[in-house]
């Protein structure tokens, strides 16, 4: 072949590369994102349901009695179909709120021999969020609901820093508690026992990716604890 002709075939092979790249060609199909398998504690995703007399925004009642600005204004709007997405403080805000509270305090049991946990660790948890304008509150209930069936939902636990929290029950303190909580948000499963002297028990959790359904707590008499 003489060295016009190859050059000449050559030129045609680049060209044809050339074009065959410019349409995509040749070119592995990308991935698409890995979706994140568990949420994230600090992030409120939720989809208010029954979607009827909505709230415009949801917040957390507590920390809208803080005098600390970021805690006093935050809020998330809710959209028709009920949805929100409410991303709670980061830590160094956290940290100046007003009302952190000891292990005891936080989860309801007043007597200290029950409670095991570190000495000068702070906490908050936050049960449910508050309609800034309807005044309702609504929480992520994952029970059935049936009258005598104990009440299992999700709440939302701030550390001031690592922490294993242990309450055993007793007389005058019926709260049972086996968290291992990290420094900043956790999400923890409180589950309040069905009849006379129930044990309301805690533990730690991970949350399903995605929006949580969020009830109304007016249609769950008994059922609601303390922000």
């Amino acid at each position: 072949m003489t060295s016009s002709k190859t050059w000449t075939l050559g030129a045609a092979f680049l060209s044809g590369a050339l074009l065959l790249a410019s349409c995509g060609g040749g070119e592995a199909p990308q991935p698409e994102p890995e979706k994140p398998a568990v949420g994230d504690p600090r992030i409120l995703l939720g989809n208010i349901d029954p979607n009827q007399d909505l709230p415009s925004a949801v917040n957390v009642q507590a920390l809208a009695q803080s005098d600390v600005p970021a805690l006093r204004d935050l809020k998330a709007p809710v959209d028709a179909e009920g949805r929100f997405a409410l991303t709670l403080p980061d830590a160094a805000t956290m940290n100046g709120f007003e009302d952190l509270q000891g292990a005891g305090e936080t989860f309801g049991c007043f007597d200290p021999a029950a409670v095991t946990a570190p000495a000068g660790n702070q906490f908050f948890a936050v049960r449910y969020v508050h309609g800034v304008n309807n005044g309702r509150d609504y929480f992520h209930k994952t029970d059935s609901g049936k009258e005598g069936e104990a009440s299992v939902k999700t709440m939302r636990v701030f550390a001031k820093q690592d922490a294993k929290v242990s309450i055993k029950p007793s007389d005058t303190c019926r709260i049972s508690a086996d968290l291992d909580l990290k420094a900043g948000w956790n999400a923890v499963e409180e589950t309040i026992g069905a009849g006379d002297n129930a044990v309301t028990a805690y533990k730690t959790t991970s949350l399903p990716a995605g929006e949580l359904i969020f009830r109304d707590t007016q249609l769950f008499a008994g059922s609601v604890g303390k922000n």
